[in-house]
């Protein structure tokens, strides 16, 4: 049951704020470490077999706009995995009259949670897939299991950016020629997203309306169904036209980046260019660019670790343990000064004075 204001106990799951971004969200990338601490208030001292924590991610598919039911086989859990914090084990047979007391008050338990060296997808939702991140607590009382309210997380993946141009030609007409240089193909999208273009042509005469636009496309496969989508995220548009023309495209905050290590989610980004040329009193529009964008979230030239993989491509071995998070045992140590011996006096470290 989930917890409630009569619940015997109240918890609430604080992470450190160094691992927050500028929202107050905790971000994960692989391989990264984020710590917190479980508080809990016990209303009354009661018998509890154990407290958990249990960090759960999900890749679910929105069957009723589907118009299907949750197949029985639905495997949307990219993880779950889970730490004792009170209490005895998952496999030890204990009878209730031997449940330890939990004692009236406030209880705190730190915790360290470290990601493995995989590319999931990140936290992301939209009507038909979400894709969530989220800590949990569960209490095992003699009256129920309590469940905490889930504590959402973000996920970053490590997606390269690399230094890449493109100088696209264009014959428009028998005597207009054009050149599209495009300055950046890839993009880190913590970054101001913008992309410096320039177009040239040899004449302007017959050309007219220069339009830009830096398409999203999300493509959604699961089994028999496949939905395609794509949109407008930012647009340039110069009716009058000049042999060269430089101009920036900006892109709005907070896209998602290129994803193509999803199960069933791919979402990519495409840069496409038009021109209209006359043709006596038509107009037509002419293509001059059509190159594939990749909005990473390294920065520029920066490497991602050898030993990453992506999800996809360790769907078989999901149950590994080196493909899910791990619970960090926390050890604490007392720093105290060496044991006095008058035979033999301790040796400190000598530091001149300057």
């Amino acid at each position: 049951m989930l917890e409630s204001n009569n619940s015997p106990v109240h918890t609430q799951i604080t992470l450190s704020p160094k691992y927050q971004n500028e929202e107050g969200r905790i971000i994960c990338s692989p391989s990264s470490v984020f710590e917190g601490t479980v508080n809990i208030v016990a209303t009354q001292s009661i018998p509890v077999r154990r407290i958990k924590l249990v960090f759960k991610a999900t890749e679910r598919v929105n069957y009723h706009i589907l118009g299907w039911e949750a197949p029985k086989d639905d495997q949307a859990r990219l993880f779950a995995v889970r730490t004792i914090l009170w209490g005895f084990p998952n496999d030890a047979q204990v009878l209730p009259k031997d449940y330890p007391i939990l004692e009236q008050g406030q209880h705190q338990f730190p915790f360290i949670c470290q990601m493995p060296v995989v590319n999931f997808p990140p936290d992301f939702e939209n009507h038909l897939i979400a894709q969530t991140f989220h800590l949990y607590v569960v209490v095992e009382t003699l009256q129920g299991t309590i469940l905490s309210e889930p504590t959402p997380l973000s996920f970053r993946p490590m997606i390269e950016t690399k230094l890449s141009a493109k100088i696209e030609h264009s014959q428009l007409t028998q005597n207009i020629h054009a050149q599209v240089s495009v300055a950046h193909l890839e993009h880190d999208v913590s970054e101001p997203l913008t992309i410096p273009m320039q177009v040239k042509f040899s004449a302007t005469g017959s050309l007219s309306q220069l339009d830009v636009c830096l398409k999203k496309t999300t493509r959604l496969d699961y089994r028999t169904f496949s939905n395609t989508e794509t949109v407008t995220v930012a647009h340039y548009s110069q009716s009058k036209l000049n042999p060269s023309n430089s101009f920036l495209i900006q892109m709005p905050r907070g896209l998602m980046p290129t994803l193509d290590f999803s199960r069933h989610f791919r979402v990519e980004y495409r840069l496409v260019a038009t021109v209209k040329v006359r043709h006596g009193l038509i107009h037509i529009k002419r293509k001059l660019l059509d190159v594939p964008i990749v909005l990473g979230t390294l920065p520029l030239g920066v490497k991602a670790s050898r030993q990453l993989e992506n999800y996809s491509n360790l769907v078989e071995n999901v149950s590994d343990v080196l493909c899910k998070p791990l619970f960090l045992k926390q050890e604490f140590e007392e720093e105290c000064l060496p044991v006095y011996d008058d035979s033999l006096p301790p040796i400190y470290p000598y530091t001149p004075y300057v």
